[in-house]
């Protein structure tokens, strides 16, 4: 493990998400890959990019 690592605890006891590694950092984009599966990748944005309220629900 010499990469960076991310550790967390839910406090519903979810355990998809409990340890990940950092896998690119390139500035603009931010991988994270979890144990127990998932990846998930963030996007840098502007402050006054994010959005305003909660996102649209998916049409049934």
């Amino acid at each position: 493990m010499g990469g960076t690592m991310l550790v967390l605890k839910c406090l519903d006891g979810n355990t998809e998400r409990t340890m990940g590694a950092v896998d690119s950092d390139g500035g603009e984009k931010l991988v994270v890959s979890w144990d127990a599966g998932p990846e998930d990748t963030l996007t840098r944005t502007e402050a006054d990019e994010l959005p305003t309220g909660p996102p649209e629900a998916p049409e049934a």
